[in-house]
């Protein structure tokens, strides 16, 4: 059992685990300005409605609620270990709708490894390129990124945040309809996990305008013609 202790960071009540990047995590989400390119560029939203896939402890999205407290925010992680912190986090904050799933390109159940790199570095790949044996965690629900668009009842995604470990790959390989409506996309690109994934995205956001916060393996993609018909 991992110890538990409790923290304020960037105005939020946390708790956080010893020996994880937690801390970590909380300090560069809610104190770095990780995320505080989204604000400046889409100070208002079409839609009110926010993916975060890949919640890990529910950081990201409680600095999405923070900035947009009028909209709905989904976080989705598919650890379980992780999902139980990221539920206490995210109590306070009743526009986020929290679910123990993965994001996939195609609907099914799908296996959840521990590629030795920690609690943030969870993966449905398989077979990744940093390590060919990971360790089986368990089985986890697959979900597509349209049909949470279409469960929520809405026409588009305003901010799309998309860290899912290689995941990302089969998701940008099956652009849906997601791809076209979704105003601005953060992702980070794993090629070290599951090679192809800068080329993927490349071809699914070819319609996107790249801004310059990118760098390293996080990319910061707008649909320049969805911000102009607001």
């Amino acid at each position: 059992m991992q110890q538990i202790v409790y923290d304020t960071i960037g105005g939020a009540r946390l708790a956080l685990r010893k020996g994880t990047p937690d801390r970590h995590v909380a300090k560069s989400c809610l104190e770095a300005g990780e995320f505080a390119i989204c604000k400046s560029t889409l100070p208002t939203l079409n839609h009110n409605f926010i993916i975060d896939a890949g919640g890990y402890i529910g950081t990201a999205a409680i600095w999405f609620a923070q900035n947009y407290p009028e909209a709905k925010i989904l976080t989705i992680e598919p650890s379980q270990a992780n999902y139980e912190i990221l539920l206490e986090n995210i109590e306070p904050y009743s526009n986020i709708v929290p679910l123990n799933k993965a994001v996939v390109a195609r609907s099914r159940p799908v296996n959840l490894m521990d590629r030795g790199t920690g609690d943030w570095g969870f993966s449905i790949v398989e077979k990744p390129r940093d390590n060919p044996n990971p360790t089986s965690l368990h089985h986890i629900e697959g979900v597509t990124l349209d049909e949470l668009i279409y469960d929520s009842k809405v026409n588009g995604v305003d901010i799309l945040k998309l860290d899912i470990e290689g995941g990302e790959k089969e998701v940008f390989d099956f652009p849906g309809y997601w791809a076209r409506n979704t105003v601005l996309l953060v992702a980070e690109l794993h090629n070290r996990i599951v090679q192809g994934c800068g080329a993927s995205y490349r071809a699914a956001c070819a319609h996107m305008d790249e801004l310059p916060a990118s760098g390293g393996e996080k990319v910061f993609t707008v649909n320049t013609d969805l911000i102009q018909a607001k």
